[in-house]
Parts: structure tokens; sequence; C-alpha cells
């Protein structure tokens, strides 16, 4: 990936327009020149790669382990991981919109995305940073042309207000509690339109917030700044200086806990390759009350680069530091290997493995360690960390208990599956195990299969989880397309009423595929509808819908199932489902939006 697109991926599809000094302004007291070209120049990374090896163990007792976090990363863009207390929160792409995501804490290197993160913001938001008084997140906009706003010049050329058609990111205050939206930062009272505010960082104190931007005064491309935030007043923001920044691009800065180093990542300067994730010692004490640039020159040591392996020569950036940097360091990149399961920007962890954890895993034994084989070790697995999910099986919207129903239990993670039967009352009991995350799915051969997510952190004390499942003899495949779209679902899908489940769509289309599968001798078809919600014209709603069934079809087949045993057609917006009371227009034109299923017996 080019290194001058991250600035655009990064908040992230941001439309920032060429604009002369000719006339192609609305308001002429706002006019400006481009500013002359600061050219970028990297200098290749001469130093030396960081041993990770495990020989280094031998002679200091342990090493330092890089590896991708565990059940996190997907096919979309995971660009940065927060911490909220002990909750992460990752900042990723949902296909077209950044988004924020809850996640569920396992281990350093094993996390588990459990839901997106409604504040309803409508925007990309990111890059969140939190203190005990005040927090703050990124939002990004895309201005396109208001048609209402168009007008002719002298030459017919169609001219917009620049508001309307360039994009921008702003800082937000955010409650820490429910992550709502509060008011915007204003960091500077003559703020530009076209100005890009973003990737908030916060001291321990929360007094200085750091940010990425690329206002006038900087050294070139996108540079680090910070302002004091002292009783409510923001001082002027305050370039961090040369000894960080360069006439390249620095962007997603962070601050350790101590406050001892600003960690960020850069195209600029010494550069293994693309963008790098540099660290700067800074005397945080001279940044407070009003500081110079000389001054805070002065309280910077000159920017080093974090060597390989971390740095490669893609792309790393969002650094985030879990309890010290030096034990346990997260970051972004969009390196690749052959065996790379996911594409795009992946969050990755750097952390301590001592050789004790060695030698449980490997069987690593030191020559100077006697190790007793001839032990008899008795293991034992408490019952804390076990749980069960249990519940009944009805059909269809009626009381009648389902008999032999399967309940599959698979773990996410591993695939790993544990199935049982419902009994003569319907009733099931599954084991599963805590710290791991399952897809529990119910189905019969006659009826279709549904789906529930579960996890359980071993610090939880559940012992049980009630459940009821409902299978019917027709299916809705509620894949979250946005309004206009019919192959690019958004992660999630969604449950009868509209909103968002931890059910991915691959897991929903993967269960459908195998319950089709497995009586397939027994089905003479599948028939699929596809249905739209109300916008647009009825025809273009029929080919819309029409395109909807296609690309479900395209996914059975991939999946296994014949192409001659799916039937496809199009109600478009004709069959709708009746609004609910009190029911917001969005909700119900999401619930419109579905593709139902029905099979055919011989």
């Amino acid at each position: 990936m080019a290194t001058s697109t991250i600035k655009i991926l990064l908040f992230i599809s941001l439309i920032f327009l060429t604009i002369s000094c000719q006339v192609y302004r609305t308001n002429n007291e706002e006019l400006i020149c481009p500013k002359p070209e600061i050219k970028c120049e990297p200098v290749k990374y001469k130093g030396i790669a960081r041993d990770t090896s495990v020989e280094v163990s031998k002679m200091q007792g342990w090493h330092y382990k890089i590896e991708k976090v565990k059940q996190l990363n997907s096919n979309d863009n995971e660009w940065a991981i927060t911490f909220r207390g002990k909750e992460p929160l990752i900042t990723l792409s949902d296909k077209n919109l950044n988004r924020l995501m809850q996640a569920q804490f396992v281990d350093v290197n094993n996390i588990i995305p459990t839901k997106f993160i409604d504040n309803g913001n409508s925007n990309h938001i990111g890059f969140p940073a939190f203190c005990e008084k005040n927090s703050y997140v990124s939002i990004s906009k895309n201005y396109q042309p208001n048609t209402n706003n168009e007008f002719l010049d002298t030459e017919s050329r169609i001219l917009v207000p620049l508001s309307e058609s360039i994009g921008q990111s702003r800082i937000y205050q955010i409650d820490n509690n429910s992550l709502s939206l509060k008011n915007e930062l204003i960091l500077d009272n003559k703020l530009k339109v076209k100005d890009w505010y973003s990737q908030p960082t916060l001291s321990a104190d929360g007094r200085l917030l750091f940010f990425a931007s690329d206002r006038e005064g900087g050294y070139g491309g996108t540079d680090i700044w910070f302002v004091e935030i002292l009783d409510d007043k923001i001082s002027s923001p305050i370039n961090c200086g040369k000894n960080i920044n360069t006439s390249c691009d620095e962007i997603t800065p962070f601050i350790d806990k101590n406050s001892k180093y600003l960690y960020f990542s850069s195209n600029g300067g010494e550069s293994v390759g693309g963008y790098d994730l540099f660290r700067s010692e800074i005397d945080i004490r001279k940044f407070y009350s009003n500081s110079t640039l000389d001054e805070i020159y002065l309280a910077t040591n000159l920017r080093e680069n974090l060597k390989p392996p971390i740095n490669t020569i893609d792309n790393e950036m969002s650094p985030y530091c879990l309890f010290d940097c030096d034990s346990v360091f997260y970051y972004s990149s969009n390196q690749i290997s052959n065996s790379d399961k996911y594409s795009g920007f992946d969050i990755y962890v750097r952390y301590k493995e001592y050789i004790e954890d060695i030698q449980k895993k490997k069987g690593i034994a030191e020559p100077d360690i006697v190790v007793n084989n001839e032990l008899d070790l008795k293991i034992e697995t408490p019952e804390s960390w076990f749980f069960k999910l249990e519940g009944r099986i009805f059909e269809g919207d009626s009381t009648k208990p389902i008999i032999g129903a399967e309940v599959e239990a698979k773990e996410t993670s591993t695939n790993i599956a544990n199935k049982v039967l419902s009994d003569t009352t319907g009733f099931y009991s599954i084991n599963m195990i805590k710290d791991a995350e399952y897809l529990i799915t119910a189905q019969t051969p006659e009826l279709f299969p549904q789906n529930y997510k579960v996890f359980v952190s071993s610090s939880d004390t559940t012992t049980v989880i009630n459940h009821t499942f409902v299978l019917n003899s027709s299916y809705i495949l509620r894949l979250n397309f946005p309004t206009d779209i019919y192959d690019v679902p958004y992660r999630f899908v969604l449950d009868s009423n509209g909103n968002e489940t931890n059910v991915k769509w691959e897991e929903d289309i993967l269960s459908l595929a195998n319950n089709i599968l497995s009586i397939k001798d027994n089905i003479s078809q599948v028939m699929l509808v596809g249905h739209t919600d109300d916008v647009a014209s009825v025809e273009y709603n029929n080919l819309l819908g029409m395109r909807r069934v296609n690309f479900v079809i395209d996914e059975l087949v991939k999946r296994g199932v014949p192409r001659e045993m799916l039937i496809g057609r199009s109600a478009g917006e004709l069959e709708p489902l009746e609004k609910k009371p009190n029911e917001i227009i969005d909700s119900h034109r999401k619930r419109l939006r579905r593709v139902v299923l029905e099979k055919v017996l011989k």
C-alpha cells in the first residue's frame, strides 16, 4: 500500500480537494493560495533489528513475542485499539464506515470483539482517549455537493460552497460511560473548514491533549500538536517540534501512563519502510503553562525508530500500551505474510514471554534444569472454569417443543464443536468453557437454523445462561446492507427488530449452507425472495432486491450448495413488513431489507 494513502485511509475516506487561487470558492474572504510543496524525503533505516528469538530467554529469562491478536482481526481494517479501564475498544472499518467496537479481554494476545457502539453518530468515529476528567474521540465527515446550493459561474461551471465539498475531521468530547457525543473541542478560533484534527491522546493527568493535524504552521504534512486544558480553558495549539515532526506525516500519537514517552507513527526520518513507529523521551513538566516552541524542543529528545521486527517494509501505526510499554505494546499494521488469513490493517501485540511459559507450552528445558518424568502428576480442571447454556427449543411461534433438535456449540477461534440433542420437552443443556467465544446453532433437518453467540469471562461467576431457540420453516436472512448496496453487507446480521447482533453475516450464511447440505437429498429446491425498503422507485428496488438475492446465492454456492437447488426472485418494496408502534423509520427500513428463504421438500 502506498504510504501517501495512509492519511486518506486514516480518517478516513476524507475528500481533500485541490483548490487554486482562481475563484473556485464562494467566499472571497477565505481565499487562500496553495502552499509551496514541502518534500517528504525519508531516509533508509540502517540500524539493527531487535532479537525476539527464544534463544534470548536463555540469557535473560524472557524474550519479546510479536503476533496478531487472536480472534480480533477480520477481512476489514482494524485501525487501533484503546482501553477504557479494562475494556478494549477497537477502531475499525465496517465496509464504508469507520466505527467503534466493544471487545472482551481474554488475555494480552486474545481479545474477542463483541458489539458496535451506537452513539447516534452516522459519521466516521474512532481513536478514543480516556481519562478520569475528560474523554475524547475523532469524528470525520464526508461533505458531498449539495444540489440545493449549487450555482453556475459566468463560464457555466457548477460551484458549491467549500464547506459542502471538502472532508474534515474534528475532536469531540464524549461521556466516559455511555460514550455519547457531547461537544466539539474548539482547538483554534480561526479554524478553517479544511483543517484536519484527529487521533487524540491524553497525558496521565488529562491536562495535556496531543493530536495529529495538518493545520498551518507545521513542518509539512501532518504533525503532532498539543494543547493544555485547564479549568475548561484550552490553550492555543503548540507544535511538538522538529525532534518529533518532519516534512512528512506524523500520525496516531500516544503518551505512556508515566508521561515519559510520546509514541507515534511517521513516514519521515529514518524509516524501515512505509509508516514506522517511533518514540521520543519527553520532559512533560515543560509542556505546561503556555510553553513556546523553543521550550518544547528542549523538552523532547530526538525521536528513535522502534526497529524491526515491529517496523516492517509495510505500514505500522496506532501505538498503545497496556500497563507499561515494555510489557504489553499494541499497534496496527498491514504487513502481509504467506500464511495471512486476513487483509488490510490488523492489530498486533508485542509482549514478554518468560522461559517458564515457554517450557510449559513447548516442553523446552534448560541443560541445568532437571525434570523428573517419573512424577505421578494429577491434573485437575476447576469446575469454575465451566458454564452451561440451557433452555428449550420450540417450533415457530407455537408452544410446541421440538424433540431431537441438534444444538452445536462451536468455539469461534478453533472450530472445536460440542453437540447435544433436545429431550422430549425440547430442553437442552450444553457445557462450555469460559474465556472462549461460542457460536451456538440450533437446527433440525426440516427447519432452518437459528444462531446465538455467547462469551463468559473466567472472572465471571455465572454458571448457567438460559436461552430459548425458535425454529421456523422459513428463514429471514437479515444481512445489514447499506441502503443502496447489494454485495457489501456490514459485519453483523440484524435481529427481528432491526438491531445489530454479534453474529457475523459469514457465520449466518455458513450455518444456512450446512443446514441445506445436511438434507440436500430430501430437498427439491430452496426459494429465495429479496426485499428492499421504500427508498427509490419500484423498478429500481425490484432490481436491487434481485441483486441481493443473487449475492446470497453466490455465497451459498461458495460454501458447497449446488446452484441448481437455489431459485431466486425479487419482491422489491412490494411486500413490506408492517411498521411497529413507535418504530423509527430507520429501524423499519432496516427490517425491510431482507432475503427470505424457504425449503421445498421432495
